[in-house]
């Protein structure tokens, strides 16, 4: 028994034969009808071939067969049913691109990818040598820069002796600058010298030395004594002193107070020295620092002017060759000459690397590192897994296909599994043919189908069968169409069997493919016999050849 997938495929490429002898007859008869003489011809052709069937019976005593009528059923089926259009078209890459320059005759310097590498868009396929357009860019460049000048002097002699006077003042601003970060540098070295002159006069003043070894020997002097007569141990001596003048409302015993007294002036002194010293120090090293700080913008300065000075130079003889060519030239080459040849050498600087304008698969490539390439095509990106089916339908079908449309794509390389895809393109202009010679043919159309999901086992130029989708119907109920007819109401009926008995079922019918017809009512349901509106004939007998 045949699978309900079976039938659905069936269905799907029209197996039925006799729908595609009365689908031909249609055409034939369009065909007929607009070609007279081709019919008549056609008529006589038919009228002899008839004539010679009667003779040939005649004279065989040919003895035809008894016929008897012969019921047909069928049953009620739920199934996916496709009223579709097939066609047979080509693969081809989903989407491609080549890479072109204007470029000619110039040397590949490097080559970043090879045939059948995957580069992203964007990425570097090769690059040429750009010295040569670097070179020229520059000439003109520097050749506008000359005209722009020499276009705008209303008066050569007042231009050349104004671009003098702003070179000089922008010289002399620079030595002006150079000598007041001069003077600022030697007024900071007299103060550094200042200050370390008084440095060493603090430390003469005050002998560091002999004053911390009095502060020392005091402090050991009363500390001594306090631990001699107390009995403990003083670690920290001004810390004792402060616990225990706060218990003694400031002041320690009686018998301490001149050695406290020896050692806070002992203390006085020493720090007072320390004091003057540091603070010198401090203003020593911040004049230092001054004095670093302005011998550095000095030499800035100085390194400014003669920069300066290396443009005023430059400046005056740019402005004397200005001058001269000025006078000499009676036509200078106009402004939009000079911009028009800088466009074009910066473009072809940009062409002088080459990008991949694409995602895919580098399926062609006309340079090789070290060689010159000598112009044309570049390079050619595929993408080697999205494929669309490029076919021709003819001026009869195309009026039922469209864009966005479903279609099932099978190839011989995937065997019967089938892919889905839509209609994306269909072409407006037809291209005439010769049908049956006649002067004026069919005209064809070219249609391409888009797989919807990328294929790895699919290469470009396989053949493959596409079945475009008109309409589809999924899990409805569906007869024969010889099932249905017309009753005297001008109703659509099916005739079911009930029982041994015909009954007939007033039906909505729908989507009609090659062999079967949607129907729906509420009297009918999956499984039930149906009875087909034509009666087969069944032969007895023997046909007697003599």
């Amino acid at each position: 028994m045949e699978s309900k997938k079976g039938r659905q495929r069936n269905s799907l490429w029209g197996k039925n034969a006799a729908a595609r002898v009365k689908k031909a007859a249609k055409r034939i008869f369009s065909i007929l009808k607009r070609h007279k003489v081709l019919a008549a011809f056609l008529i006589l052709l038919l009228a002899a071939a008839a004539a010679g069937i009667l003779i040939w019976q005649k004279k065989n005593h040919t003895q035809l067969p008894e016929q008897r009528n012969l019921t047909e059923t069928a049953v009620i089926e739920k199934m996916d049913l496709s009223n579709s259009i097939g066609v047979t078209g080509t693969l081809a890459t989903a989407e491609g691109k080549t890479g072109t320059t204007t470029l000619e005759n110039i040397k590949v310097t490097e080559v970043y990818v090879e045939v059948g590498d995957e580069v992203q868009e964007g990425d570097i396929i090769c690059t040429f040598d750009s010295s040569d357009i670097e070179e020229a860019l520059a000439d003109a460049k520097s050749n506008y820069a000359v005209n722009q000048q020499l276009d705008s002097l209303n008066n050569y002699e007042t231009e050349y002796a104004d671009t003098i006077e702003e070179a000089e003042e922008s010289l002399q601003d620079a030595r002006d600058t150079r000598d007041a970060y001069r003077s600022a540098y030697e007024s900071a070295v007299q103060a550094e010298e200042e200050a370390l002159n008084k440095l060493n006069e603090v430390k003469s003043q005050y002998n560091t030395e002999s004053l911390k070894a009095a502060y020392e020997t005091a402090a050991e002097n009363l500390k001594t004594a306090i631990e001699t007569a107390a009995g403990i141990t003083i670690t920290d001596l001004d810390s004792y002193i402060s616990t225990v003048s706060s218990e003694n409302n400031g002041a320690l015993p009686g018998n301490y107070m001149e050695l406290k007294k020896l050692y806070d002036d002992a203390k006085s002194a020493w720090e007072k020295a320390q004091n003057a010293v540091a603070e010198a120090e401090t203003s020593y090293q911040q004049a230092q620092q001054n004095t670093s700080s302005a011998a550095s913008a000095y030499e800035q300065a100085q390194s400014q002017k003669e920069s300066v000075q290396e443009q005023y130079d430059n400046t005056v003889e740019q402005a004397e060759e200005t001058y001269e060519k000025a006078k000499l030239e009676s036509q200078l080459i106009t402004e939009d000459d000079e911009l028009n040849r800088i466009e074009d050498y910066e473009e072809q600087l940009e062409d002088c690397t080459v990008y991949a304008s694409m995602t895919g698969t580098v399926t062609a490539l006309n340079v090789e590192e070290g060689g010159v390439f000598t112009g044309g095509t570049i390079y050619e990106i595929q993408d080697v897994h999205n494929f669309i089916v490029e076919a021709t339908v003819d001026e009869y079908d195309v009026v039922d296909i469209e864009e966005r449309q479903t279609a099932y794509v099978v190839t011989d390389s995937l065997g019967d599994e089938e892919l889905e895809g839509v209609v994306t393109y269909v072409s407006p202009v037809g291209t005439s043919g010769q049908t049956m010679g006649s002067a004026s043919g069919t005209a064809s159309y070219e249609i391409q189908i888009t797989i919807n999901e990328p294929q790895e086992k699919l290469r470009s130029g396989m053949t493959a069968s596409v079945s475009i989708a008109l309409e589809e119907r999924r899990d409805t109920l569906a007869v024969p169409y010889d099932c249905v007819q017309t009753n005297a109401s001008g109703d659509s009926v099916i005739y079911v069997d009930d029982n041994g008995q015909r009954k007939e079922v007033v039906v909505e019918t729908g989507i009609e493919t090659d062999y079967y017809i949607e129907v729906s009512s509420d009297e009918i349901s999956e499984g039930m016999t149906v009875y087909l509106s034509t009666p087969l004939l069944e032969s007895s007998g023997s046909m007697a050849l003599r």
